[in-house]
């Protein structure tokens, strides 16, 4: 009995050498393969100064298996990860893993919204234009407060003349998308919507066909602006201007998006100095110039510059956009630029000159572009404008981030 024991201990103390041995090269292997998975995901999307939400982390890494890289003859269908908790691969289904962070997203934008229609601050203190009050602590007062914990009129006016800024824009995620989480830019950019691939309000996923899911598709309550951090950024020269290219007052016999936009801006007391509004006479102008300013509101009518031409994409070319930002504007200056003029190509054009121009993202704090590519949800009204891949456009649009630039879709 003991020499079978002292065999079967033998065995068992050559087994454990073994696996001393053999253990440890297992598990360096192991982990210099998950190592090398995970900085294949990073060498694509290695960001320094732009931090993703893990909503949109989590999507850059699955691109290809969620089916954003699609061909020419193929759309992606973008709204199954609102709709559903698993997405099949390769004939395996895997787990969603932020269907439950994308609904509560979409709830966090709700009481987003809501605080903005609700915000009086400007208004209720005669406030039209924020650069005249810089030295008064006004940057403070437009952070937003989540509904039924606002402010006495009282409290804000005490902040408002006596309390310094207190970091950049933080209140915003922490007050509104704690559960949610919001992307973000370095260098006094701010907070900002993350990158979704529906490219739209959310609501798209969930009223489809007819003319609620038109609504929805036109719908501008998705983008998320730090309006403090905005604030924070100007001087009292600072000038703000808005590049409209693609500028038809009448859309799809609805309010053109932009003045939706400026009505927002209106409301934090950004008051615009300029508004070049590019759009040349085709089908999308069926009216003549002095209808333009009709329906142009009236306390924009010193700022709006109607250029009823064509866009140029060639580079210094005075029809050019970008040729007038950089010979009229510094960095100092707040610059929205909006584009939505098509064909997709000449958009494209304009698009890599930003992205390759470290003079022009100096330039554009805020960047609007519908990016027509090919997603099944807006299939329909896009049609044949459509070109690259929901891949393509959301890379494209993460690394203008980087490189400084608020990028956003465009309805």
């Amino acid at each position: 009995m003991r020499s079978i024991c002292q065999k079967h201990n033998g065995i068992l103390l050559l087994c454990l050498s073994l696996l001393l041995v053999i253990c440890p090269h297992f598990i360096q292997a192991q982990n210099l393969q998950h190592e090398n998975v995970e900085n294949k995901e990073k060498s694509d999307f290695e960001f320094t100064n732009y931090f993703q939400a893990p909503s949109e982390k989590w999507i850059f890494q699955h691109l290809h298996e969620l089916g954003y890289d699609t061909d020419i003859d193929d759309n992606a269908v973008t709204c199954l990860i609102w709709q559903q908790e698993q997405y099949k691969y390769k004939k395996e289904w895997y787990a969603n893993q932020v269907y439950n962070h994308l609904h509560q997203y979409r709830n966090d934008l709700a009481r987003y919204y809501e605080a903005i229609h609700k915000f009086t601050y400007c208004q209720d203190n005669g406030i039209t234009d924020v650069r005249k009050h810089l030295d008064q602590g006004v940057c403070d007062a437009l952070e937003l407060k989540p509904p039924g914990h606002e402010e006495t009129q009282q409290r804000r006016n005490l902040r408002y003349s006596s309390e310094k800024p207190n970091g950049v824009g933080a209140d915003l995620r922490r007050d509104f998308f704690a559960n949610s989480s919001l992307s973000y830019l370095s260098n006094s950019k701010g907070w900002i919507e993350p990158l979704l691939p529906q490219l739209r309000h959310p609501n798209l996923c969930f009223h489809r066909r007819g003319d609620i899911e038109t609504l929805d598709a036109l719908n501008l309550d998705f983008l998320v602006h730090d309006f403090a951090t905005m604030c924070r950024a100007l001087k009292p020269t600072s000038r703000i201007v808005i590049f409209d290219l693609g500028a038809s007052p009448k859309f799809w016999e609805l309010e053109s998006p932009i003045w939706g936009l400026l009505r927002v801006l209106q409301k934090f007391g950004f008051k615009v100095d300029h508004i070049y509004a590019y759009e040349k006479t085709d089908g999308n102008l069926r009216e003549p110039v002095e209808q333009v300013y009709n329906r142009v509101p009236r306390h924009l009518h010193a700022a709006f510059h109607w250029i009823h031409t064509a866009v140029s994409t060639e580079e210094g070319h005075p029809l050019n956009p970008f040729t007038i930002l950089e010979e009229e504007y510094r960095p100092d200056d707040l610059v929205f630029f909006k584009m939505d003029i098509g064909p997709s190509h000449h958009e494209e054009v304009l698009a890599q000159q930003l992205l390759n121009s470290t003079r022009l993202q100096s330039l554009v704090d805020h960047f609007y572009w519908e990016h027509k590519v090919h997603v099944h949800e807006l299939s329909r009204h896009w049609g044949g404008q459509m070109t690259g891949s929901v891949k393509d456009s959301l890379e494209l649009f993460a690394q203008l981030r980087e490189k400084g630039v608020m990028a956003h879709y465009w309805v």
